[in-house]
Formats: C-alpha cells, structure tokens, sequence
C-alpha cells in the first residue's frame, strides 16, 4: 500500500512528471515535501492529484461502509501540505457530490496517534506475544 498511497508514490510521481524515469528525483517523502513547501510547481501538481485520487477512494469507502473516521498514518501523516490537501479535497468530493443533501456524513480524516511509528509499535508487540 505504501507503494501506492505512501510519500515515496508523490516521489515517483514528481519524477515522471519531470522524465527522470523509474529513479525518482526527490529521493523520498521528505525531500517532496521541501520542494512542496518551497512552491515547486510541479510538486504541488503532483501532490494535489495525488489528494484527488486519494480522496476519491476515501469518499467511495464512505459512502460503500459509513465509517466512523479514516486513519491517516506513516511518514506521510508528518508533512502538514499532506494533511492539508487530502483535506480540501475530500470537502471538495463530497460537497460536489451532493451527499451532504442525502444525509450522508462526510467522511472524518484523523492522524493516527504514533505516526510513523505505529508500524514499529505493532512489530514490537507481535514480536512480544510470539516471544510469550
């Protein structure tokens, strides 16, 4: 999923929009994010199609399950312009959408509490219970 929904996708996408080819130029999620909060152009493109897309499969789980909250976690959930703009357009989704009008709830992003640090947490605990 990393691959797909992680900073290391924007990465790549920042490269093939700039024909670096499968070595993408930034390096990895922190290095997108500084061009981002510089405001490279081209990284911001990517990142707000990135949000889009994102923000489409969010509001399809939303309306297909009705869940109480989307849990945003990894590294990504560390770079504020992320947060920022999954935001934006996830109103901009369902506003335009008209579930609102239905009665459908929009959907709730939060940050999960340990970040990019939940992935260790749960290794450590698997890791202790095989131990028990």
């Amino acid at each position: 999923m990393g691959k797909v929904c992680g900073a290391a996708a924007l990465a790549q996408g920042y490269a093939v929009a700039h024909g670096e080819g499968p070595d993408p130029l930034p390096r990895n999620g922190k290095e997108f994010f500084a061009l981002v909060d510089a405001g490279d152009l081209a990284a911001v493109r990517v990142l707000v199609g990135y949000c889009r897309r994102f923000a489409h499969l969010i509001y399809n789980l939303q309306t297909t399950l009705d869940v109480e909250a989307f849990a945003i976690g990894g590294g990504i959930s560390a770079a504020p312009a992320f947060g920022r703009t999954l935001a934006s357009e996830v109103a901009r989704i369902y506003e335009s959408t008209y579930a609102w009008r239905l009665g459908l709830a929009a959907p709730k992003l939060v940050t999960c509490k340990y970040r990019n640090e939940a992935n260790l947490i749960g290794a450590l605990a698997h890791h202790i219970a095989q131990a028990s």
